[in-house]
């Protein structure tokens, strides 16, 4: 395979990276073999990971017409290629991870360049047998490679000597760059005056004194959490939906007289929650394993349980996440904005042609209409409604 068709099989087998392809049989066992011959490489880190570089060579004029574009002329192939292709060579990290923490049984992975490409067991697959037989045996004649040039020491002298400077990449602390480099410290920093780090500095020891509540608690609970959820939703009125992913127990209904705290969070919640939906609702210490990423309940699927609320947009999505201090357990939540865009829409609905107007006329709207008698009223009778209400025993009451 040329790095044409490598870049082409990325492409397909990593369209959507939290619903992988799901292998055929043979692709199956072919994914197998190759973890046989990984095997007998020394791991590293978790998850019994394996990784290794491998190449693949540019390819001709006529190889990349494949991807392109078949009426166009061979100079206008030629001068695609060079722009999209300027290398004869071109690399690729594979990594391997295999573990048994998932609920479908063992999971394989294999990555390429960071991108998920090829799978088996994972919990959120498509279900649709798909073959990669071509991609595999690429991969298992490249790992078989790589196997004799580890048993004949010159794997590791090649990698030293060939690889190219764009792909070596690593970690390194500001600090430690500042040191080696200490004139782009002066740089970074000739940007603020000594009054303005000064206030950054005071303000970050305030923030880690003060945001930690008082009040912790010193257990939470699955059950805490999702009732936590349901305060959120209830606060930015959300409409329940007939279809969703999750029913409880009957028992479960008749405590909260109707729909549950649970069915609410998978009704609106991102959906990806590492495991939590089969973390037992009032088992303090099954909770407390799993937040910390542990225990039988624990299984990697996206790593969004804190997203209450999902969006194209981080900064229009609700995030309730349970942090955790030396006094105990307590709620952290981010998604101002959702509220705020959300008030804005309802606003905006009874406008005629709000696309027309300027923000100065919609401000003089809004004064004339809040000026009203009738408005001052109903809304000073709202608040007051809402203090008298300040102590609410069942959140979706």
């Amino acid at each position: 395979m040329n790095a044409f068709d490598v870049d082409y099989w990325i492409g397909v087998m990593c369209r959507c990276s939290w619903t992988p392809r799901t292998l055929d049989e043979k692709s199956q066992h072919a994914l197998l073999h190759l973890f046989h011959l990984t095997d007998q490489i020394a791991s590293v880190g978790r998850d019994n990971r394996r990784e290794f570089w491998i190449t693949a060579k540019r390819g001709s004029v006529e190889d990349f017409q494949l991807y392109y574009d078949e009426d166009a002329t061979e100079e206008e192939l030629a001068e695609a290629m060079q722009e999209q292709y300027p290398e004869d060579e071109y690399w690729y990290k594979f990594v391997s991870v295999h573990h048994t923490g998932c609920r479908k049984g063992e999971f394989f992975g294999v990555f390429l360049n960071g991108k998920p490409v090829l799978s088996m067991n994972d919990p959120n697959e498509d279900g649709n047998p798909f073959n990669a037989i071509e991609l595999l045996d690429w991969l298992i004649q490249m790992a078989s490679g790589v196997l004799d040039k580890l048993r004949a020491g010159t794997y590791n002298t090649e990698i030293q000597e060939k690889l190219p400077d764009d792909y070596k990449y690593g970690v390194i602390s500001r600090k430690d760059y500042w040191d080696i480099y200490p004139e782009d410290r002066a740089d970074y920093r000739g940007a603020f005056k000594d009054w303005q780090i000064e206030e950054f500095l005071r303000c970050k020891d305030e923030f880690l004194a003060d945001h930690i509540p008082g009040n912790c608690m010193r257990h939470i609970t699955a059950r805490d959490f999702y009732e936590a959820c349901a305060v959120c939703y209830k606060a930015v009125r959300m409409e329940q939906r007939v279809h969703f992913p999750f029913r409880d127990a009957k028992e479960e209904h008749l405590r909260y007289n109707g729909t549950t705290p649970k069915e609410l969070y998978y009704m609106f919640a991102d959906g990806r929650d590492d495991g939590l939906s089969g973390v037992p609702l009032d088992d303090a210490a099954a909770f407390a394993e799993w937040r910390d990423q542990k225990g039988p309940c624990y299984e990697f699927n996206g790593h969004h349980p804190w997203e209450i609320i999902p969006s194209g947009s981080v900064e229009y999505s609700m995030h309730l996440q349970v942090m955790k201090s030396p006094n105990g357990f307590y709620y952290g939540l981010y998604g101002s904005t959702y509220r705020l865009c959300t008030r804005a829409g309802m606003l905006e609905s009874f406008l005629v042609c709000p696309g027309e107007l300027t923000d100065d006329q919609v401000m003089e709207l809004l004064k004339i209409s809040f000026r009203q008698p009738e408005v001052v009223l109903a809304l000073a009778k709202m608040v007051h409604d809402v203090h008298e209400r300040s102590n609410v025993q069942n959140p979706l009451e």
